[in-house]
């Protein structure tokens, strides 16, 4: 992993949503935002608490797990990296994989080998959709990783179904997306980041007091394995 240089948190939120702007959450003031959101002008206080705020909708909890200390950096990165990217273990992802791997190569290989659950099927469908798209055009879109440490497994925060689709088309694909990676030495008690039982009776508890049901679903699920 090279680092390019490092990325302000105004900056990585104004990606994150770029991404997430054709959810239905914006159709109602898209117009009045669209220029905010696609072309950011980062120098601006005001317009870098709408984008936070505008990301709130969806990622409220996602963004405020992070620990505080995280720093970002916008990297390259390099085939030996690929193999210890991961996707987060929840949602349709444990149903495209058999062994609890979940590095970017594996559910790839699954894909691959269709040795997915059928109820995944329309999420592989999307997948190899956007794998076709990056055989023919190059992607400028950014990705965001997490980690502890430069050396340590990174998971992706954002970019999930890019990252596999990339891995379809080769390992090098996977390397040529804008990339910014946020690490912390305290990422191993974010629950974006490991699943551990603490990491999630804690999430779990910070959503419950914010009236969040969707998380006691997964905490049973979670005591049931």
């Amino acid at each position: 992993m090279k680092r390019i240089r490092p990325a302000s948190e105004a900056e990585v939120i104004s990606e994150f949503l770029k991404n997430e702007f054709h959810q239905k959450e914006y159709h109602a003031d898209r117009v009045l935002n669209e220029r905010l959101v696609m072309n950011p002008d980062l120098t601006d206080d005001s317009a870098n608490r709408l984008r936070r705020e505008l990301l709130y909708r969806r990622h409220r909890f996602t963004w405020k797990e992070l620990p505080k200390d995280v720093r970002w950096s916008q990297v390259d990165l390099d085939l030996d990296d690929v193999s210890r990217i991961r996707v987060f273990p929840r949602g349709h992802w444990p149903k495209m994989t058999s062994d609890s791997n979940f590095s970017v190569g594996e559910i790839a290989r699954n894909i691959r080998q269709r040795a997915f659950n059928p109820e995944v099927a329309d999420d592989v469908s999307a997948i190899h959709a956007i794998a076709y798209r990056l055989r023919e055009q190059p992607d400028t879109t950014a990705v965001l990783l997490i980690g502890v440490d430069e050396e340590k497994p990174l998971t992706i925060l954002e970019g999930n179904h890019r990252m596999i689709a990339a891995t379809l088309v080769s390992p090098e694909r996977v390397t040529c997306f804008k990339t910014y990676v946020g690490l912390s030495p305290l990422m191993t008690d974010c629950f974006w980041y490991d699943v551990a039982l603490d990491n999630m009776l804690r999430y779990a508890w910070r959503r419950v007091l914010n009236f969040q049901p969707d998380i006691l679903r997964d905490l049973k699920q979670r005591w049931a394995e």
